[in-house]
């Protein structure tokens, strides 16, 4: 059996009723630098993709929004200026079923003119890919 656009379809993304299914929640938080009482206008942000098991969407969507309030903080890395790690909302919720393989955690599908001859241009060399990069900061998350 195959699934939309033709990807396969293992089963349902439930084994019973009542059963929590896997969902895949993309947050949005912003880094907003304050100085006095002044705050940075242009703001770094982050897109975070957290996986979450839940009975349904609603379910699922409620354990997004508290994961990211609680992720929120505050921190004062040099003096005289604070730094907020602010949530600002859950940007997509997906679920997986039973056409996302068991280590997927996102898909999305995309129209794109000729990828596969563009190729070159749209996907980097493996040293530019962050995990290979030498001196690229990790992510701090609210622990500022």
């Amino acid at each position: 059996m195959s699934g939309d656009l033709g990807r396969p379809v293992k089963g349902p993304n439930r084994s019973r009723r009542g059963a929590k299914r896997r969902f895949a929640a993309r947050l949005l938080f912003q880094v907003r630098k304050q100085s006095g009482r002044r705050s940075n206008v242009m703001r770094l942000v982050e897109r975070r993709i957290i996986l979450i098991a839940g009975r349904n969407a609603e379910d699922a969507w409620r354990t997004a929004v508290r994961h990211g309030k609680s992720s929120s903080g505050t921190g004062q890395p040099r003096a005289g200026t604070l730094v907020h790690w602010e949530f600002i909302g859950v940007e997509e919720l997906l679920e997986l079923g039973g056409e996302a393989e068991d280590n997927e955690v996102w898909w999305e599908f995309v129209p794109m003119l000729r990828p596969m001859e563009r190729r070159a241009k749209l996907i980097p060399p493996k040293a530019k890919l962050r995990a290979f990069e030498k001196g690229v900061p990790r992510r701090h998350g609210p622990k500022i």
